[in-house]
């Protein structure tokens, strides 16, 4: 088996002999070479290829995420280790947006490092992930969380645009402004008047649901004599507010259509970001059972079978209705019979 090529660069010598010789403690056939800048390092590094670079971050000149672009470029399965003296949790972060397979702050702990090593180099195996590894995915998903939050603000910056408004927002249920595209006329509406409105308008769902509306299609306008507000629902919790300069009737259409047009898919960009469901559909309510049904509800139950009502059903329906209205048993131990209130003097005597 052929010796593994290892390039260690750093500008302070006296690191790339410590790294030096914990590689050579692993017992393993190496070809190691050490270099103090990184414009030295690519001349050697340019001749052949080389199984793992080590160097630190920071360099006079070519740094070390130059030397893993070009060493890459040149030798796609070629590993690379960062180093860095400056301990910041950002430059961790861009190394494992750049690629690198690992990463050590100094001083440097000489085990880890040597067995991150070994695993570079095919030494031993490991199913699990590096520190590295995670750290990657988890910039993977702020990205993305990024690049969705960006997409709703472009969402609602060319809703603004469509309604020729002063300003569009995404609002939460109690008012607050999640997104906003444009300013404001008049700061209140933000601190006085969307709160208040906010709770009544998202409470119209129920209303649109007696109404056979699953998903509301409700445009709420109140005109002002400097601007106007216009509002829309987004699922069951959130709502689109257009500030407008005016509010013509002839234009009504138009905002309708753009309002309506933006919840759904601006109730998809929340869902994605996890802070809204993907439906806004209802749950059905539970129906109630027979025994808990008033007796007219019972009544109506009775008679809105489709096959014919049997005599039987109907005495036991009456029986049963009896039996709910009727008064206290007189054979109560609380109660008195005719005979022995008129023998008290409690009741009128017969005619």
């Amino acid at each position: 088996m052929a010796a593994s090529k290892i390039v260690i660069v750093d500008d302070q010598r006296e690191v790339t002999r410590v790294l030096r010789s914990g590689l050579e403690s692993l017992e393993q056939e190496l070809h190691i070479s050490e270099f103090l800048s990184g414009e030295e390092a690519w001349l050697e590094l340019s001749r052949g290829d080389v199984d793992l670079l080590i160097s630190d971050v920071r360099l006079p000149g070519m740094t070390g995420f130059d030397l893993m672009t070009r060493l890459r470029g040149r030798n796609p399965a070629a590993k690379v280790i960062l180093i860095s003296g400056a301990a910041e949790q950002k430059i961790r972060q861009q190394v494992a947006q750049a690629g690198a397979d690992g990463f050590f702050f100094k001083p440097i702990d000489l085990p880890d490092f040597l067995d991150a090593v070994e695993r570079c180099l095919g030494m031993v195996g490991t199913i699990l992930p590096s520190e590295l590894d995670l750290e990657r995915q988890q910039a993977e998903v702020e990205a993305e969380e990024e690049r969705e939050a960006r997409s709703l603000a472009d969402l609602v910056a060319d809703l603004r645009t469509e309604l020729n408004a002063k300003a569009v927002l995404l609002v939460g249920d109690r008012g607050q402004a999640l997104v906003r595209a444009g300013t404001v006329p008049n700061p209140e509406i933000e601190a006085q008047v969307l709160p208040t409105l906010l709770p009544t308008f998202i409470a119209s769902l129920k209303i649109a649901r007696y109404l056979g509306k699953p998903r509301p299609e409700s445009l709420f306008t109140l005109n002002g004599e400097t601007f106007s507000l216009a509002l829309s629902h987004v699922g069951d919790g959130y709502a689109l507010v257009a500030v407008l300069q005016s509010l013509e009737p002839a234009e009504l259409p138009k905002i309708a259509k753009g309002l309506f047009g933006a919840d759904q898919e601006v109730l998809q960009h929340l869902a994605k970001l996890g802070v809204a469901p993907a439906s806004a559909e209802p749950k059905p309510e539970p129906e109630p059972e027979p025994e808990d049904l008033p007796i007219d509800a019972e009544l109506d139950a009775l008679f809105s079978k489709p096959a014919a009502v049997k005599s039987s059903d109907a005495d036991a329906f009456w029986e049963s209705s009896s039996q709910k209205a009727a008064s206290p048993s007189v054979a109560s131990g609380d109660a008195l019979s005719y005979d022995q209130a008129l023998q008290l003097g409690l009741a009128p005597p017969e005619s």
